[in-house]
């Protein structure tokens, strides 16, 4: 809510345990220029033990139909959405 309040158009969440791989970024926002009707995007997580090494996803997670909040952009065109009925 506060960075709708401070003007932002584009908000990414990111845990405090989680970074953003180089380019994700840049990557969801050149998605929005060629999809501009997008109002949420969601990305892939990977997950990396603390020596750096991946981990492949077990057969749940193969199907990459969970993200967690570091997943997650919304783009202004999400903030208000009104519902008439």
């Amino acid at each position: 809510m506060s960075a709708m309040n401070l003007g932002f158009n584009v908000i990414f969440f990111l845990d405090a345990d989680n970074w953003f791989e180089k380019d994700h970024v840049e990557s969801i926002l050149r998605m929005k220029t060629e999809m501009p009707f997008l109002d949420i995007a969601a990305s892939y997580r990977n997950f990396v033990l603390r020596e750096g090494i991946f981990v492949e996803p077990d057969s749940v997670d193969h199907e990459k139909r969970h993200i967690d909040t570091s997943c997650m952009c919304f783009f202004e065109t999400s903030f208000f959405y009104y519902y008439s009925g």
